[in-house]
């Protein structure tokens, strides 16, 4: 028999003592130290976005551990989140560029601009040219792969955040891109009904700025993502999500 965490727990905590605050950051972060199984990330979510939370090499979470600066909706299980996905059609290879050919599109909101040499004639160096450009403008890679000798370009972001868009470049269509369209991700769908955080408020009745929201869950999960239910403002967050010990323990 292995060891198993079936209970759920749910904390919605705010502090307005800084030291308080750190002391249970700071307990946190001591207790996803000591964890061999886990995926962990921290980020900002735009107004309205929706995010899936990356699992990492976790196959099933058995604890979650969350906050944010604002309110924030969690969402255990459903149809995972996807990342926008463009593939190129029709691109005849080899390519025989003159070299100082673009192209350019935006990642995740984020303007990317690729220059092309003249050596650049196979696929496997068309894609190369395309992840050294997105790494040189700070972005993770890859996002550029070969696709049955055609280009692909997957963004590494979930979800509604997941973005390529605004293709153009002057060597667009001979990278067979001329057709392609502006692409989001799309956020988790069939799951259960979200568990909604909020920070607290003082006596009079209005939220203290520097107050967060928390959540620390034990569950049983394959998927969960999160949502900003503003409109109008971001949210900083930073989650970790705890698997199974390794090796699990005998009872």
């Amino acid at each position: 028999m292995s060891l198993r965490i079936s209970a759920t727990l749910g904390l919605e905590v705010g502090f307005n003592n800084q030291l308080d605050d750190l002391a249970f950051d700071g307990a946190i972060d001591e207790l996803v130290d000591t964890m061999d199984n886990i995926s962990s990330g921290t980020g900002e979510l735009a107004a309205a976005a929706s995010l899936a939370l990356s699992m990492g090499s976790v196959t099933a979470g058995r604890m979650l551990w969350v906050e944010a600066d604002g309110e924030l909706d969690v969402t255990f299980g459903g149809a995972a989140a996807t990342a926008a996905e463009v593939d190129a059609v029709g691109a005849s290879y080899p390519l025989s560029p003159a070299g100082g050919e673009t192209l350019t599109f935006d990642l995740d909101g984020n303007s990317i601009s690729v220059t092309f040499l003249a050596g650049d004639t196979t696929v496997t160096a068309v894609v190369n040219r395309i992840n050294s450009a997105i790494a040189l403008a700070g972005y993770a890679t890859p996002v550029a792969s070969d696709n049955a000798g055609q280009v692909r370009l997957t963004s590494r972001t979930l979800g509604t955040l997941s973005l390529l868009e605004t293709f153009a470049g002057t060597f667009l269509a001979t990278l067979g891109l001329s057709g392609a369209s502006d692409t989001q991700g799309l956020g988790p769908a069939g799951a259960a009904a979200p568990v909604g955080l909020a920070r607290l408020a003082d006596p009079a009745g209005t939220t203290v700025g520097t107050l967060k929201s928390y959540l620390l869950a034990t569950a049983n999960f394959t998927t969960v993502s999160i949502t900003n239910p503003s409109a109008t403002t971001a949210l900083r967050y930073k989650y970790a999500i705890v698997g199974d010990l390794t090796p699990t323990v005998a009872c």
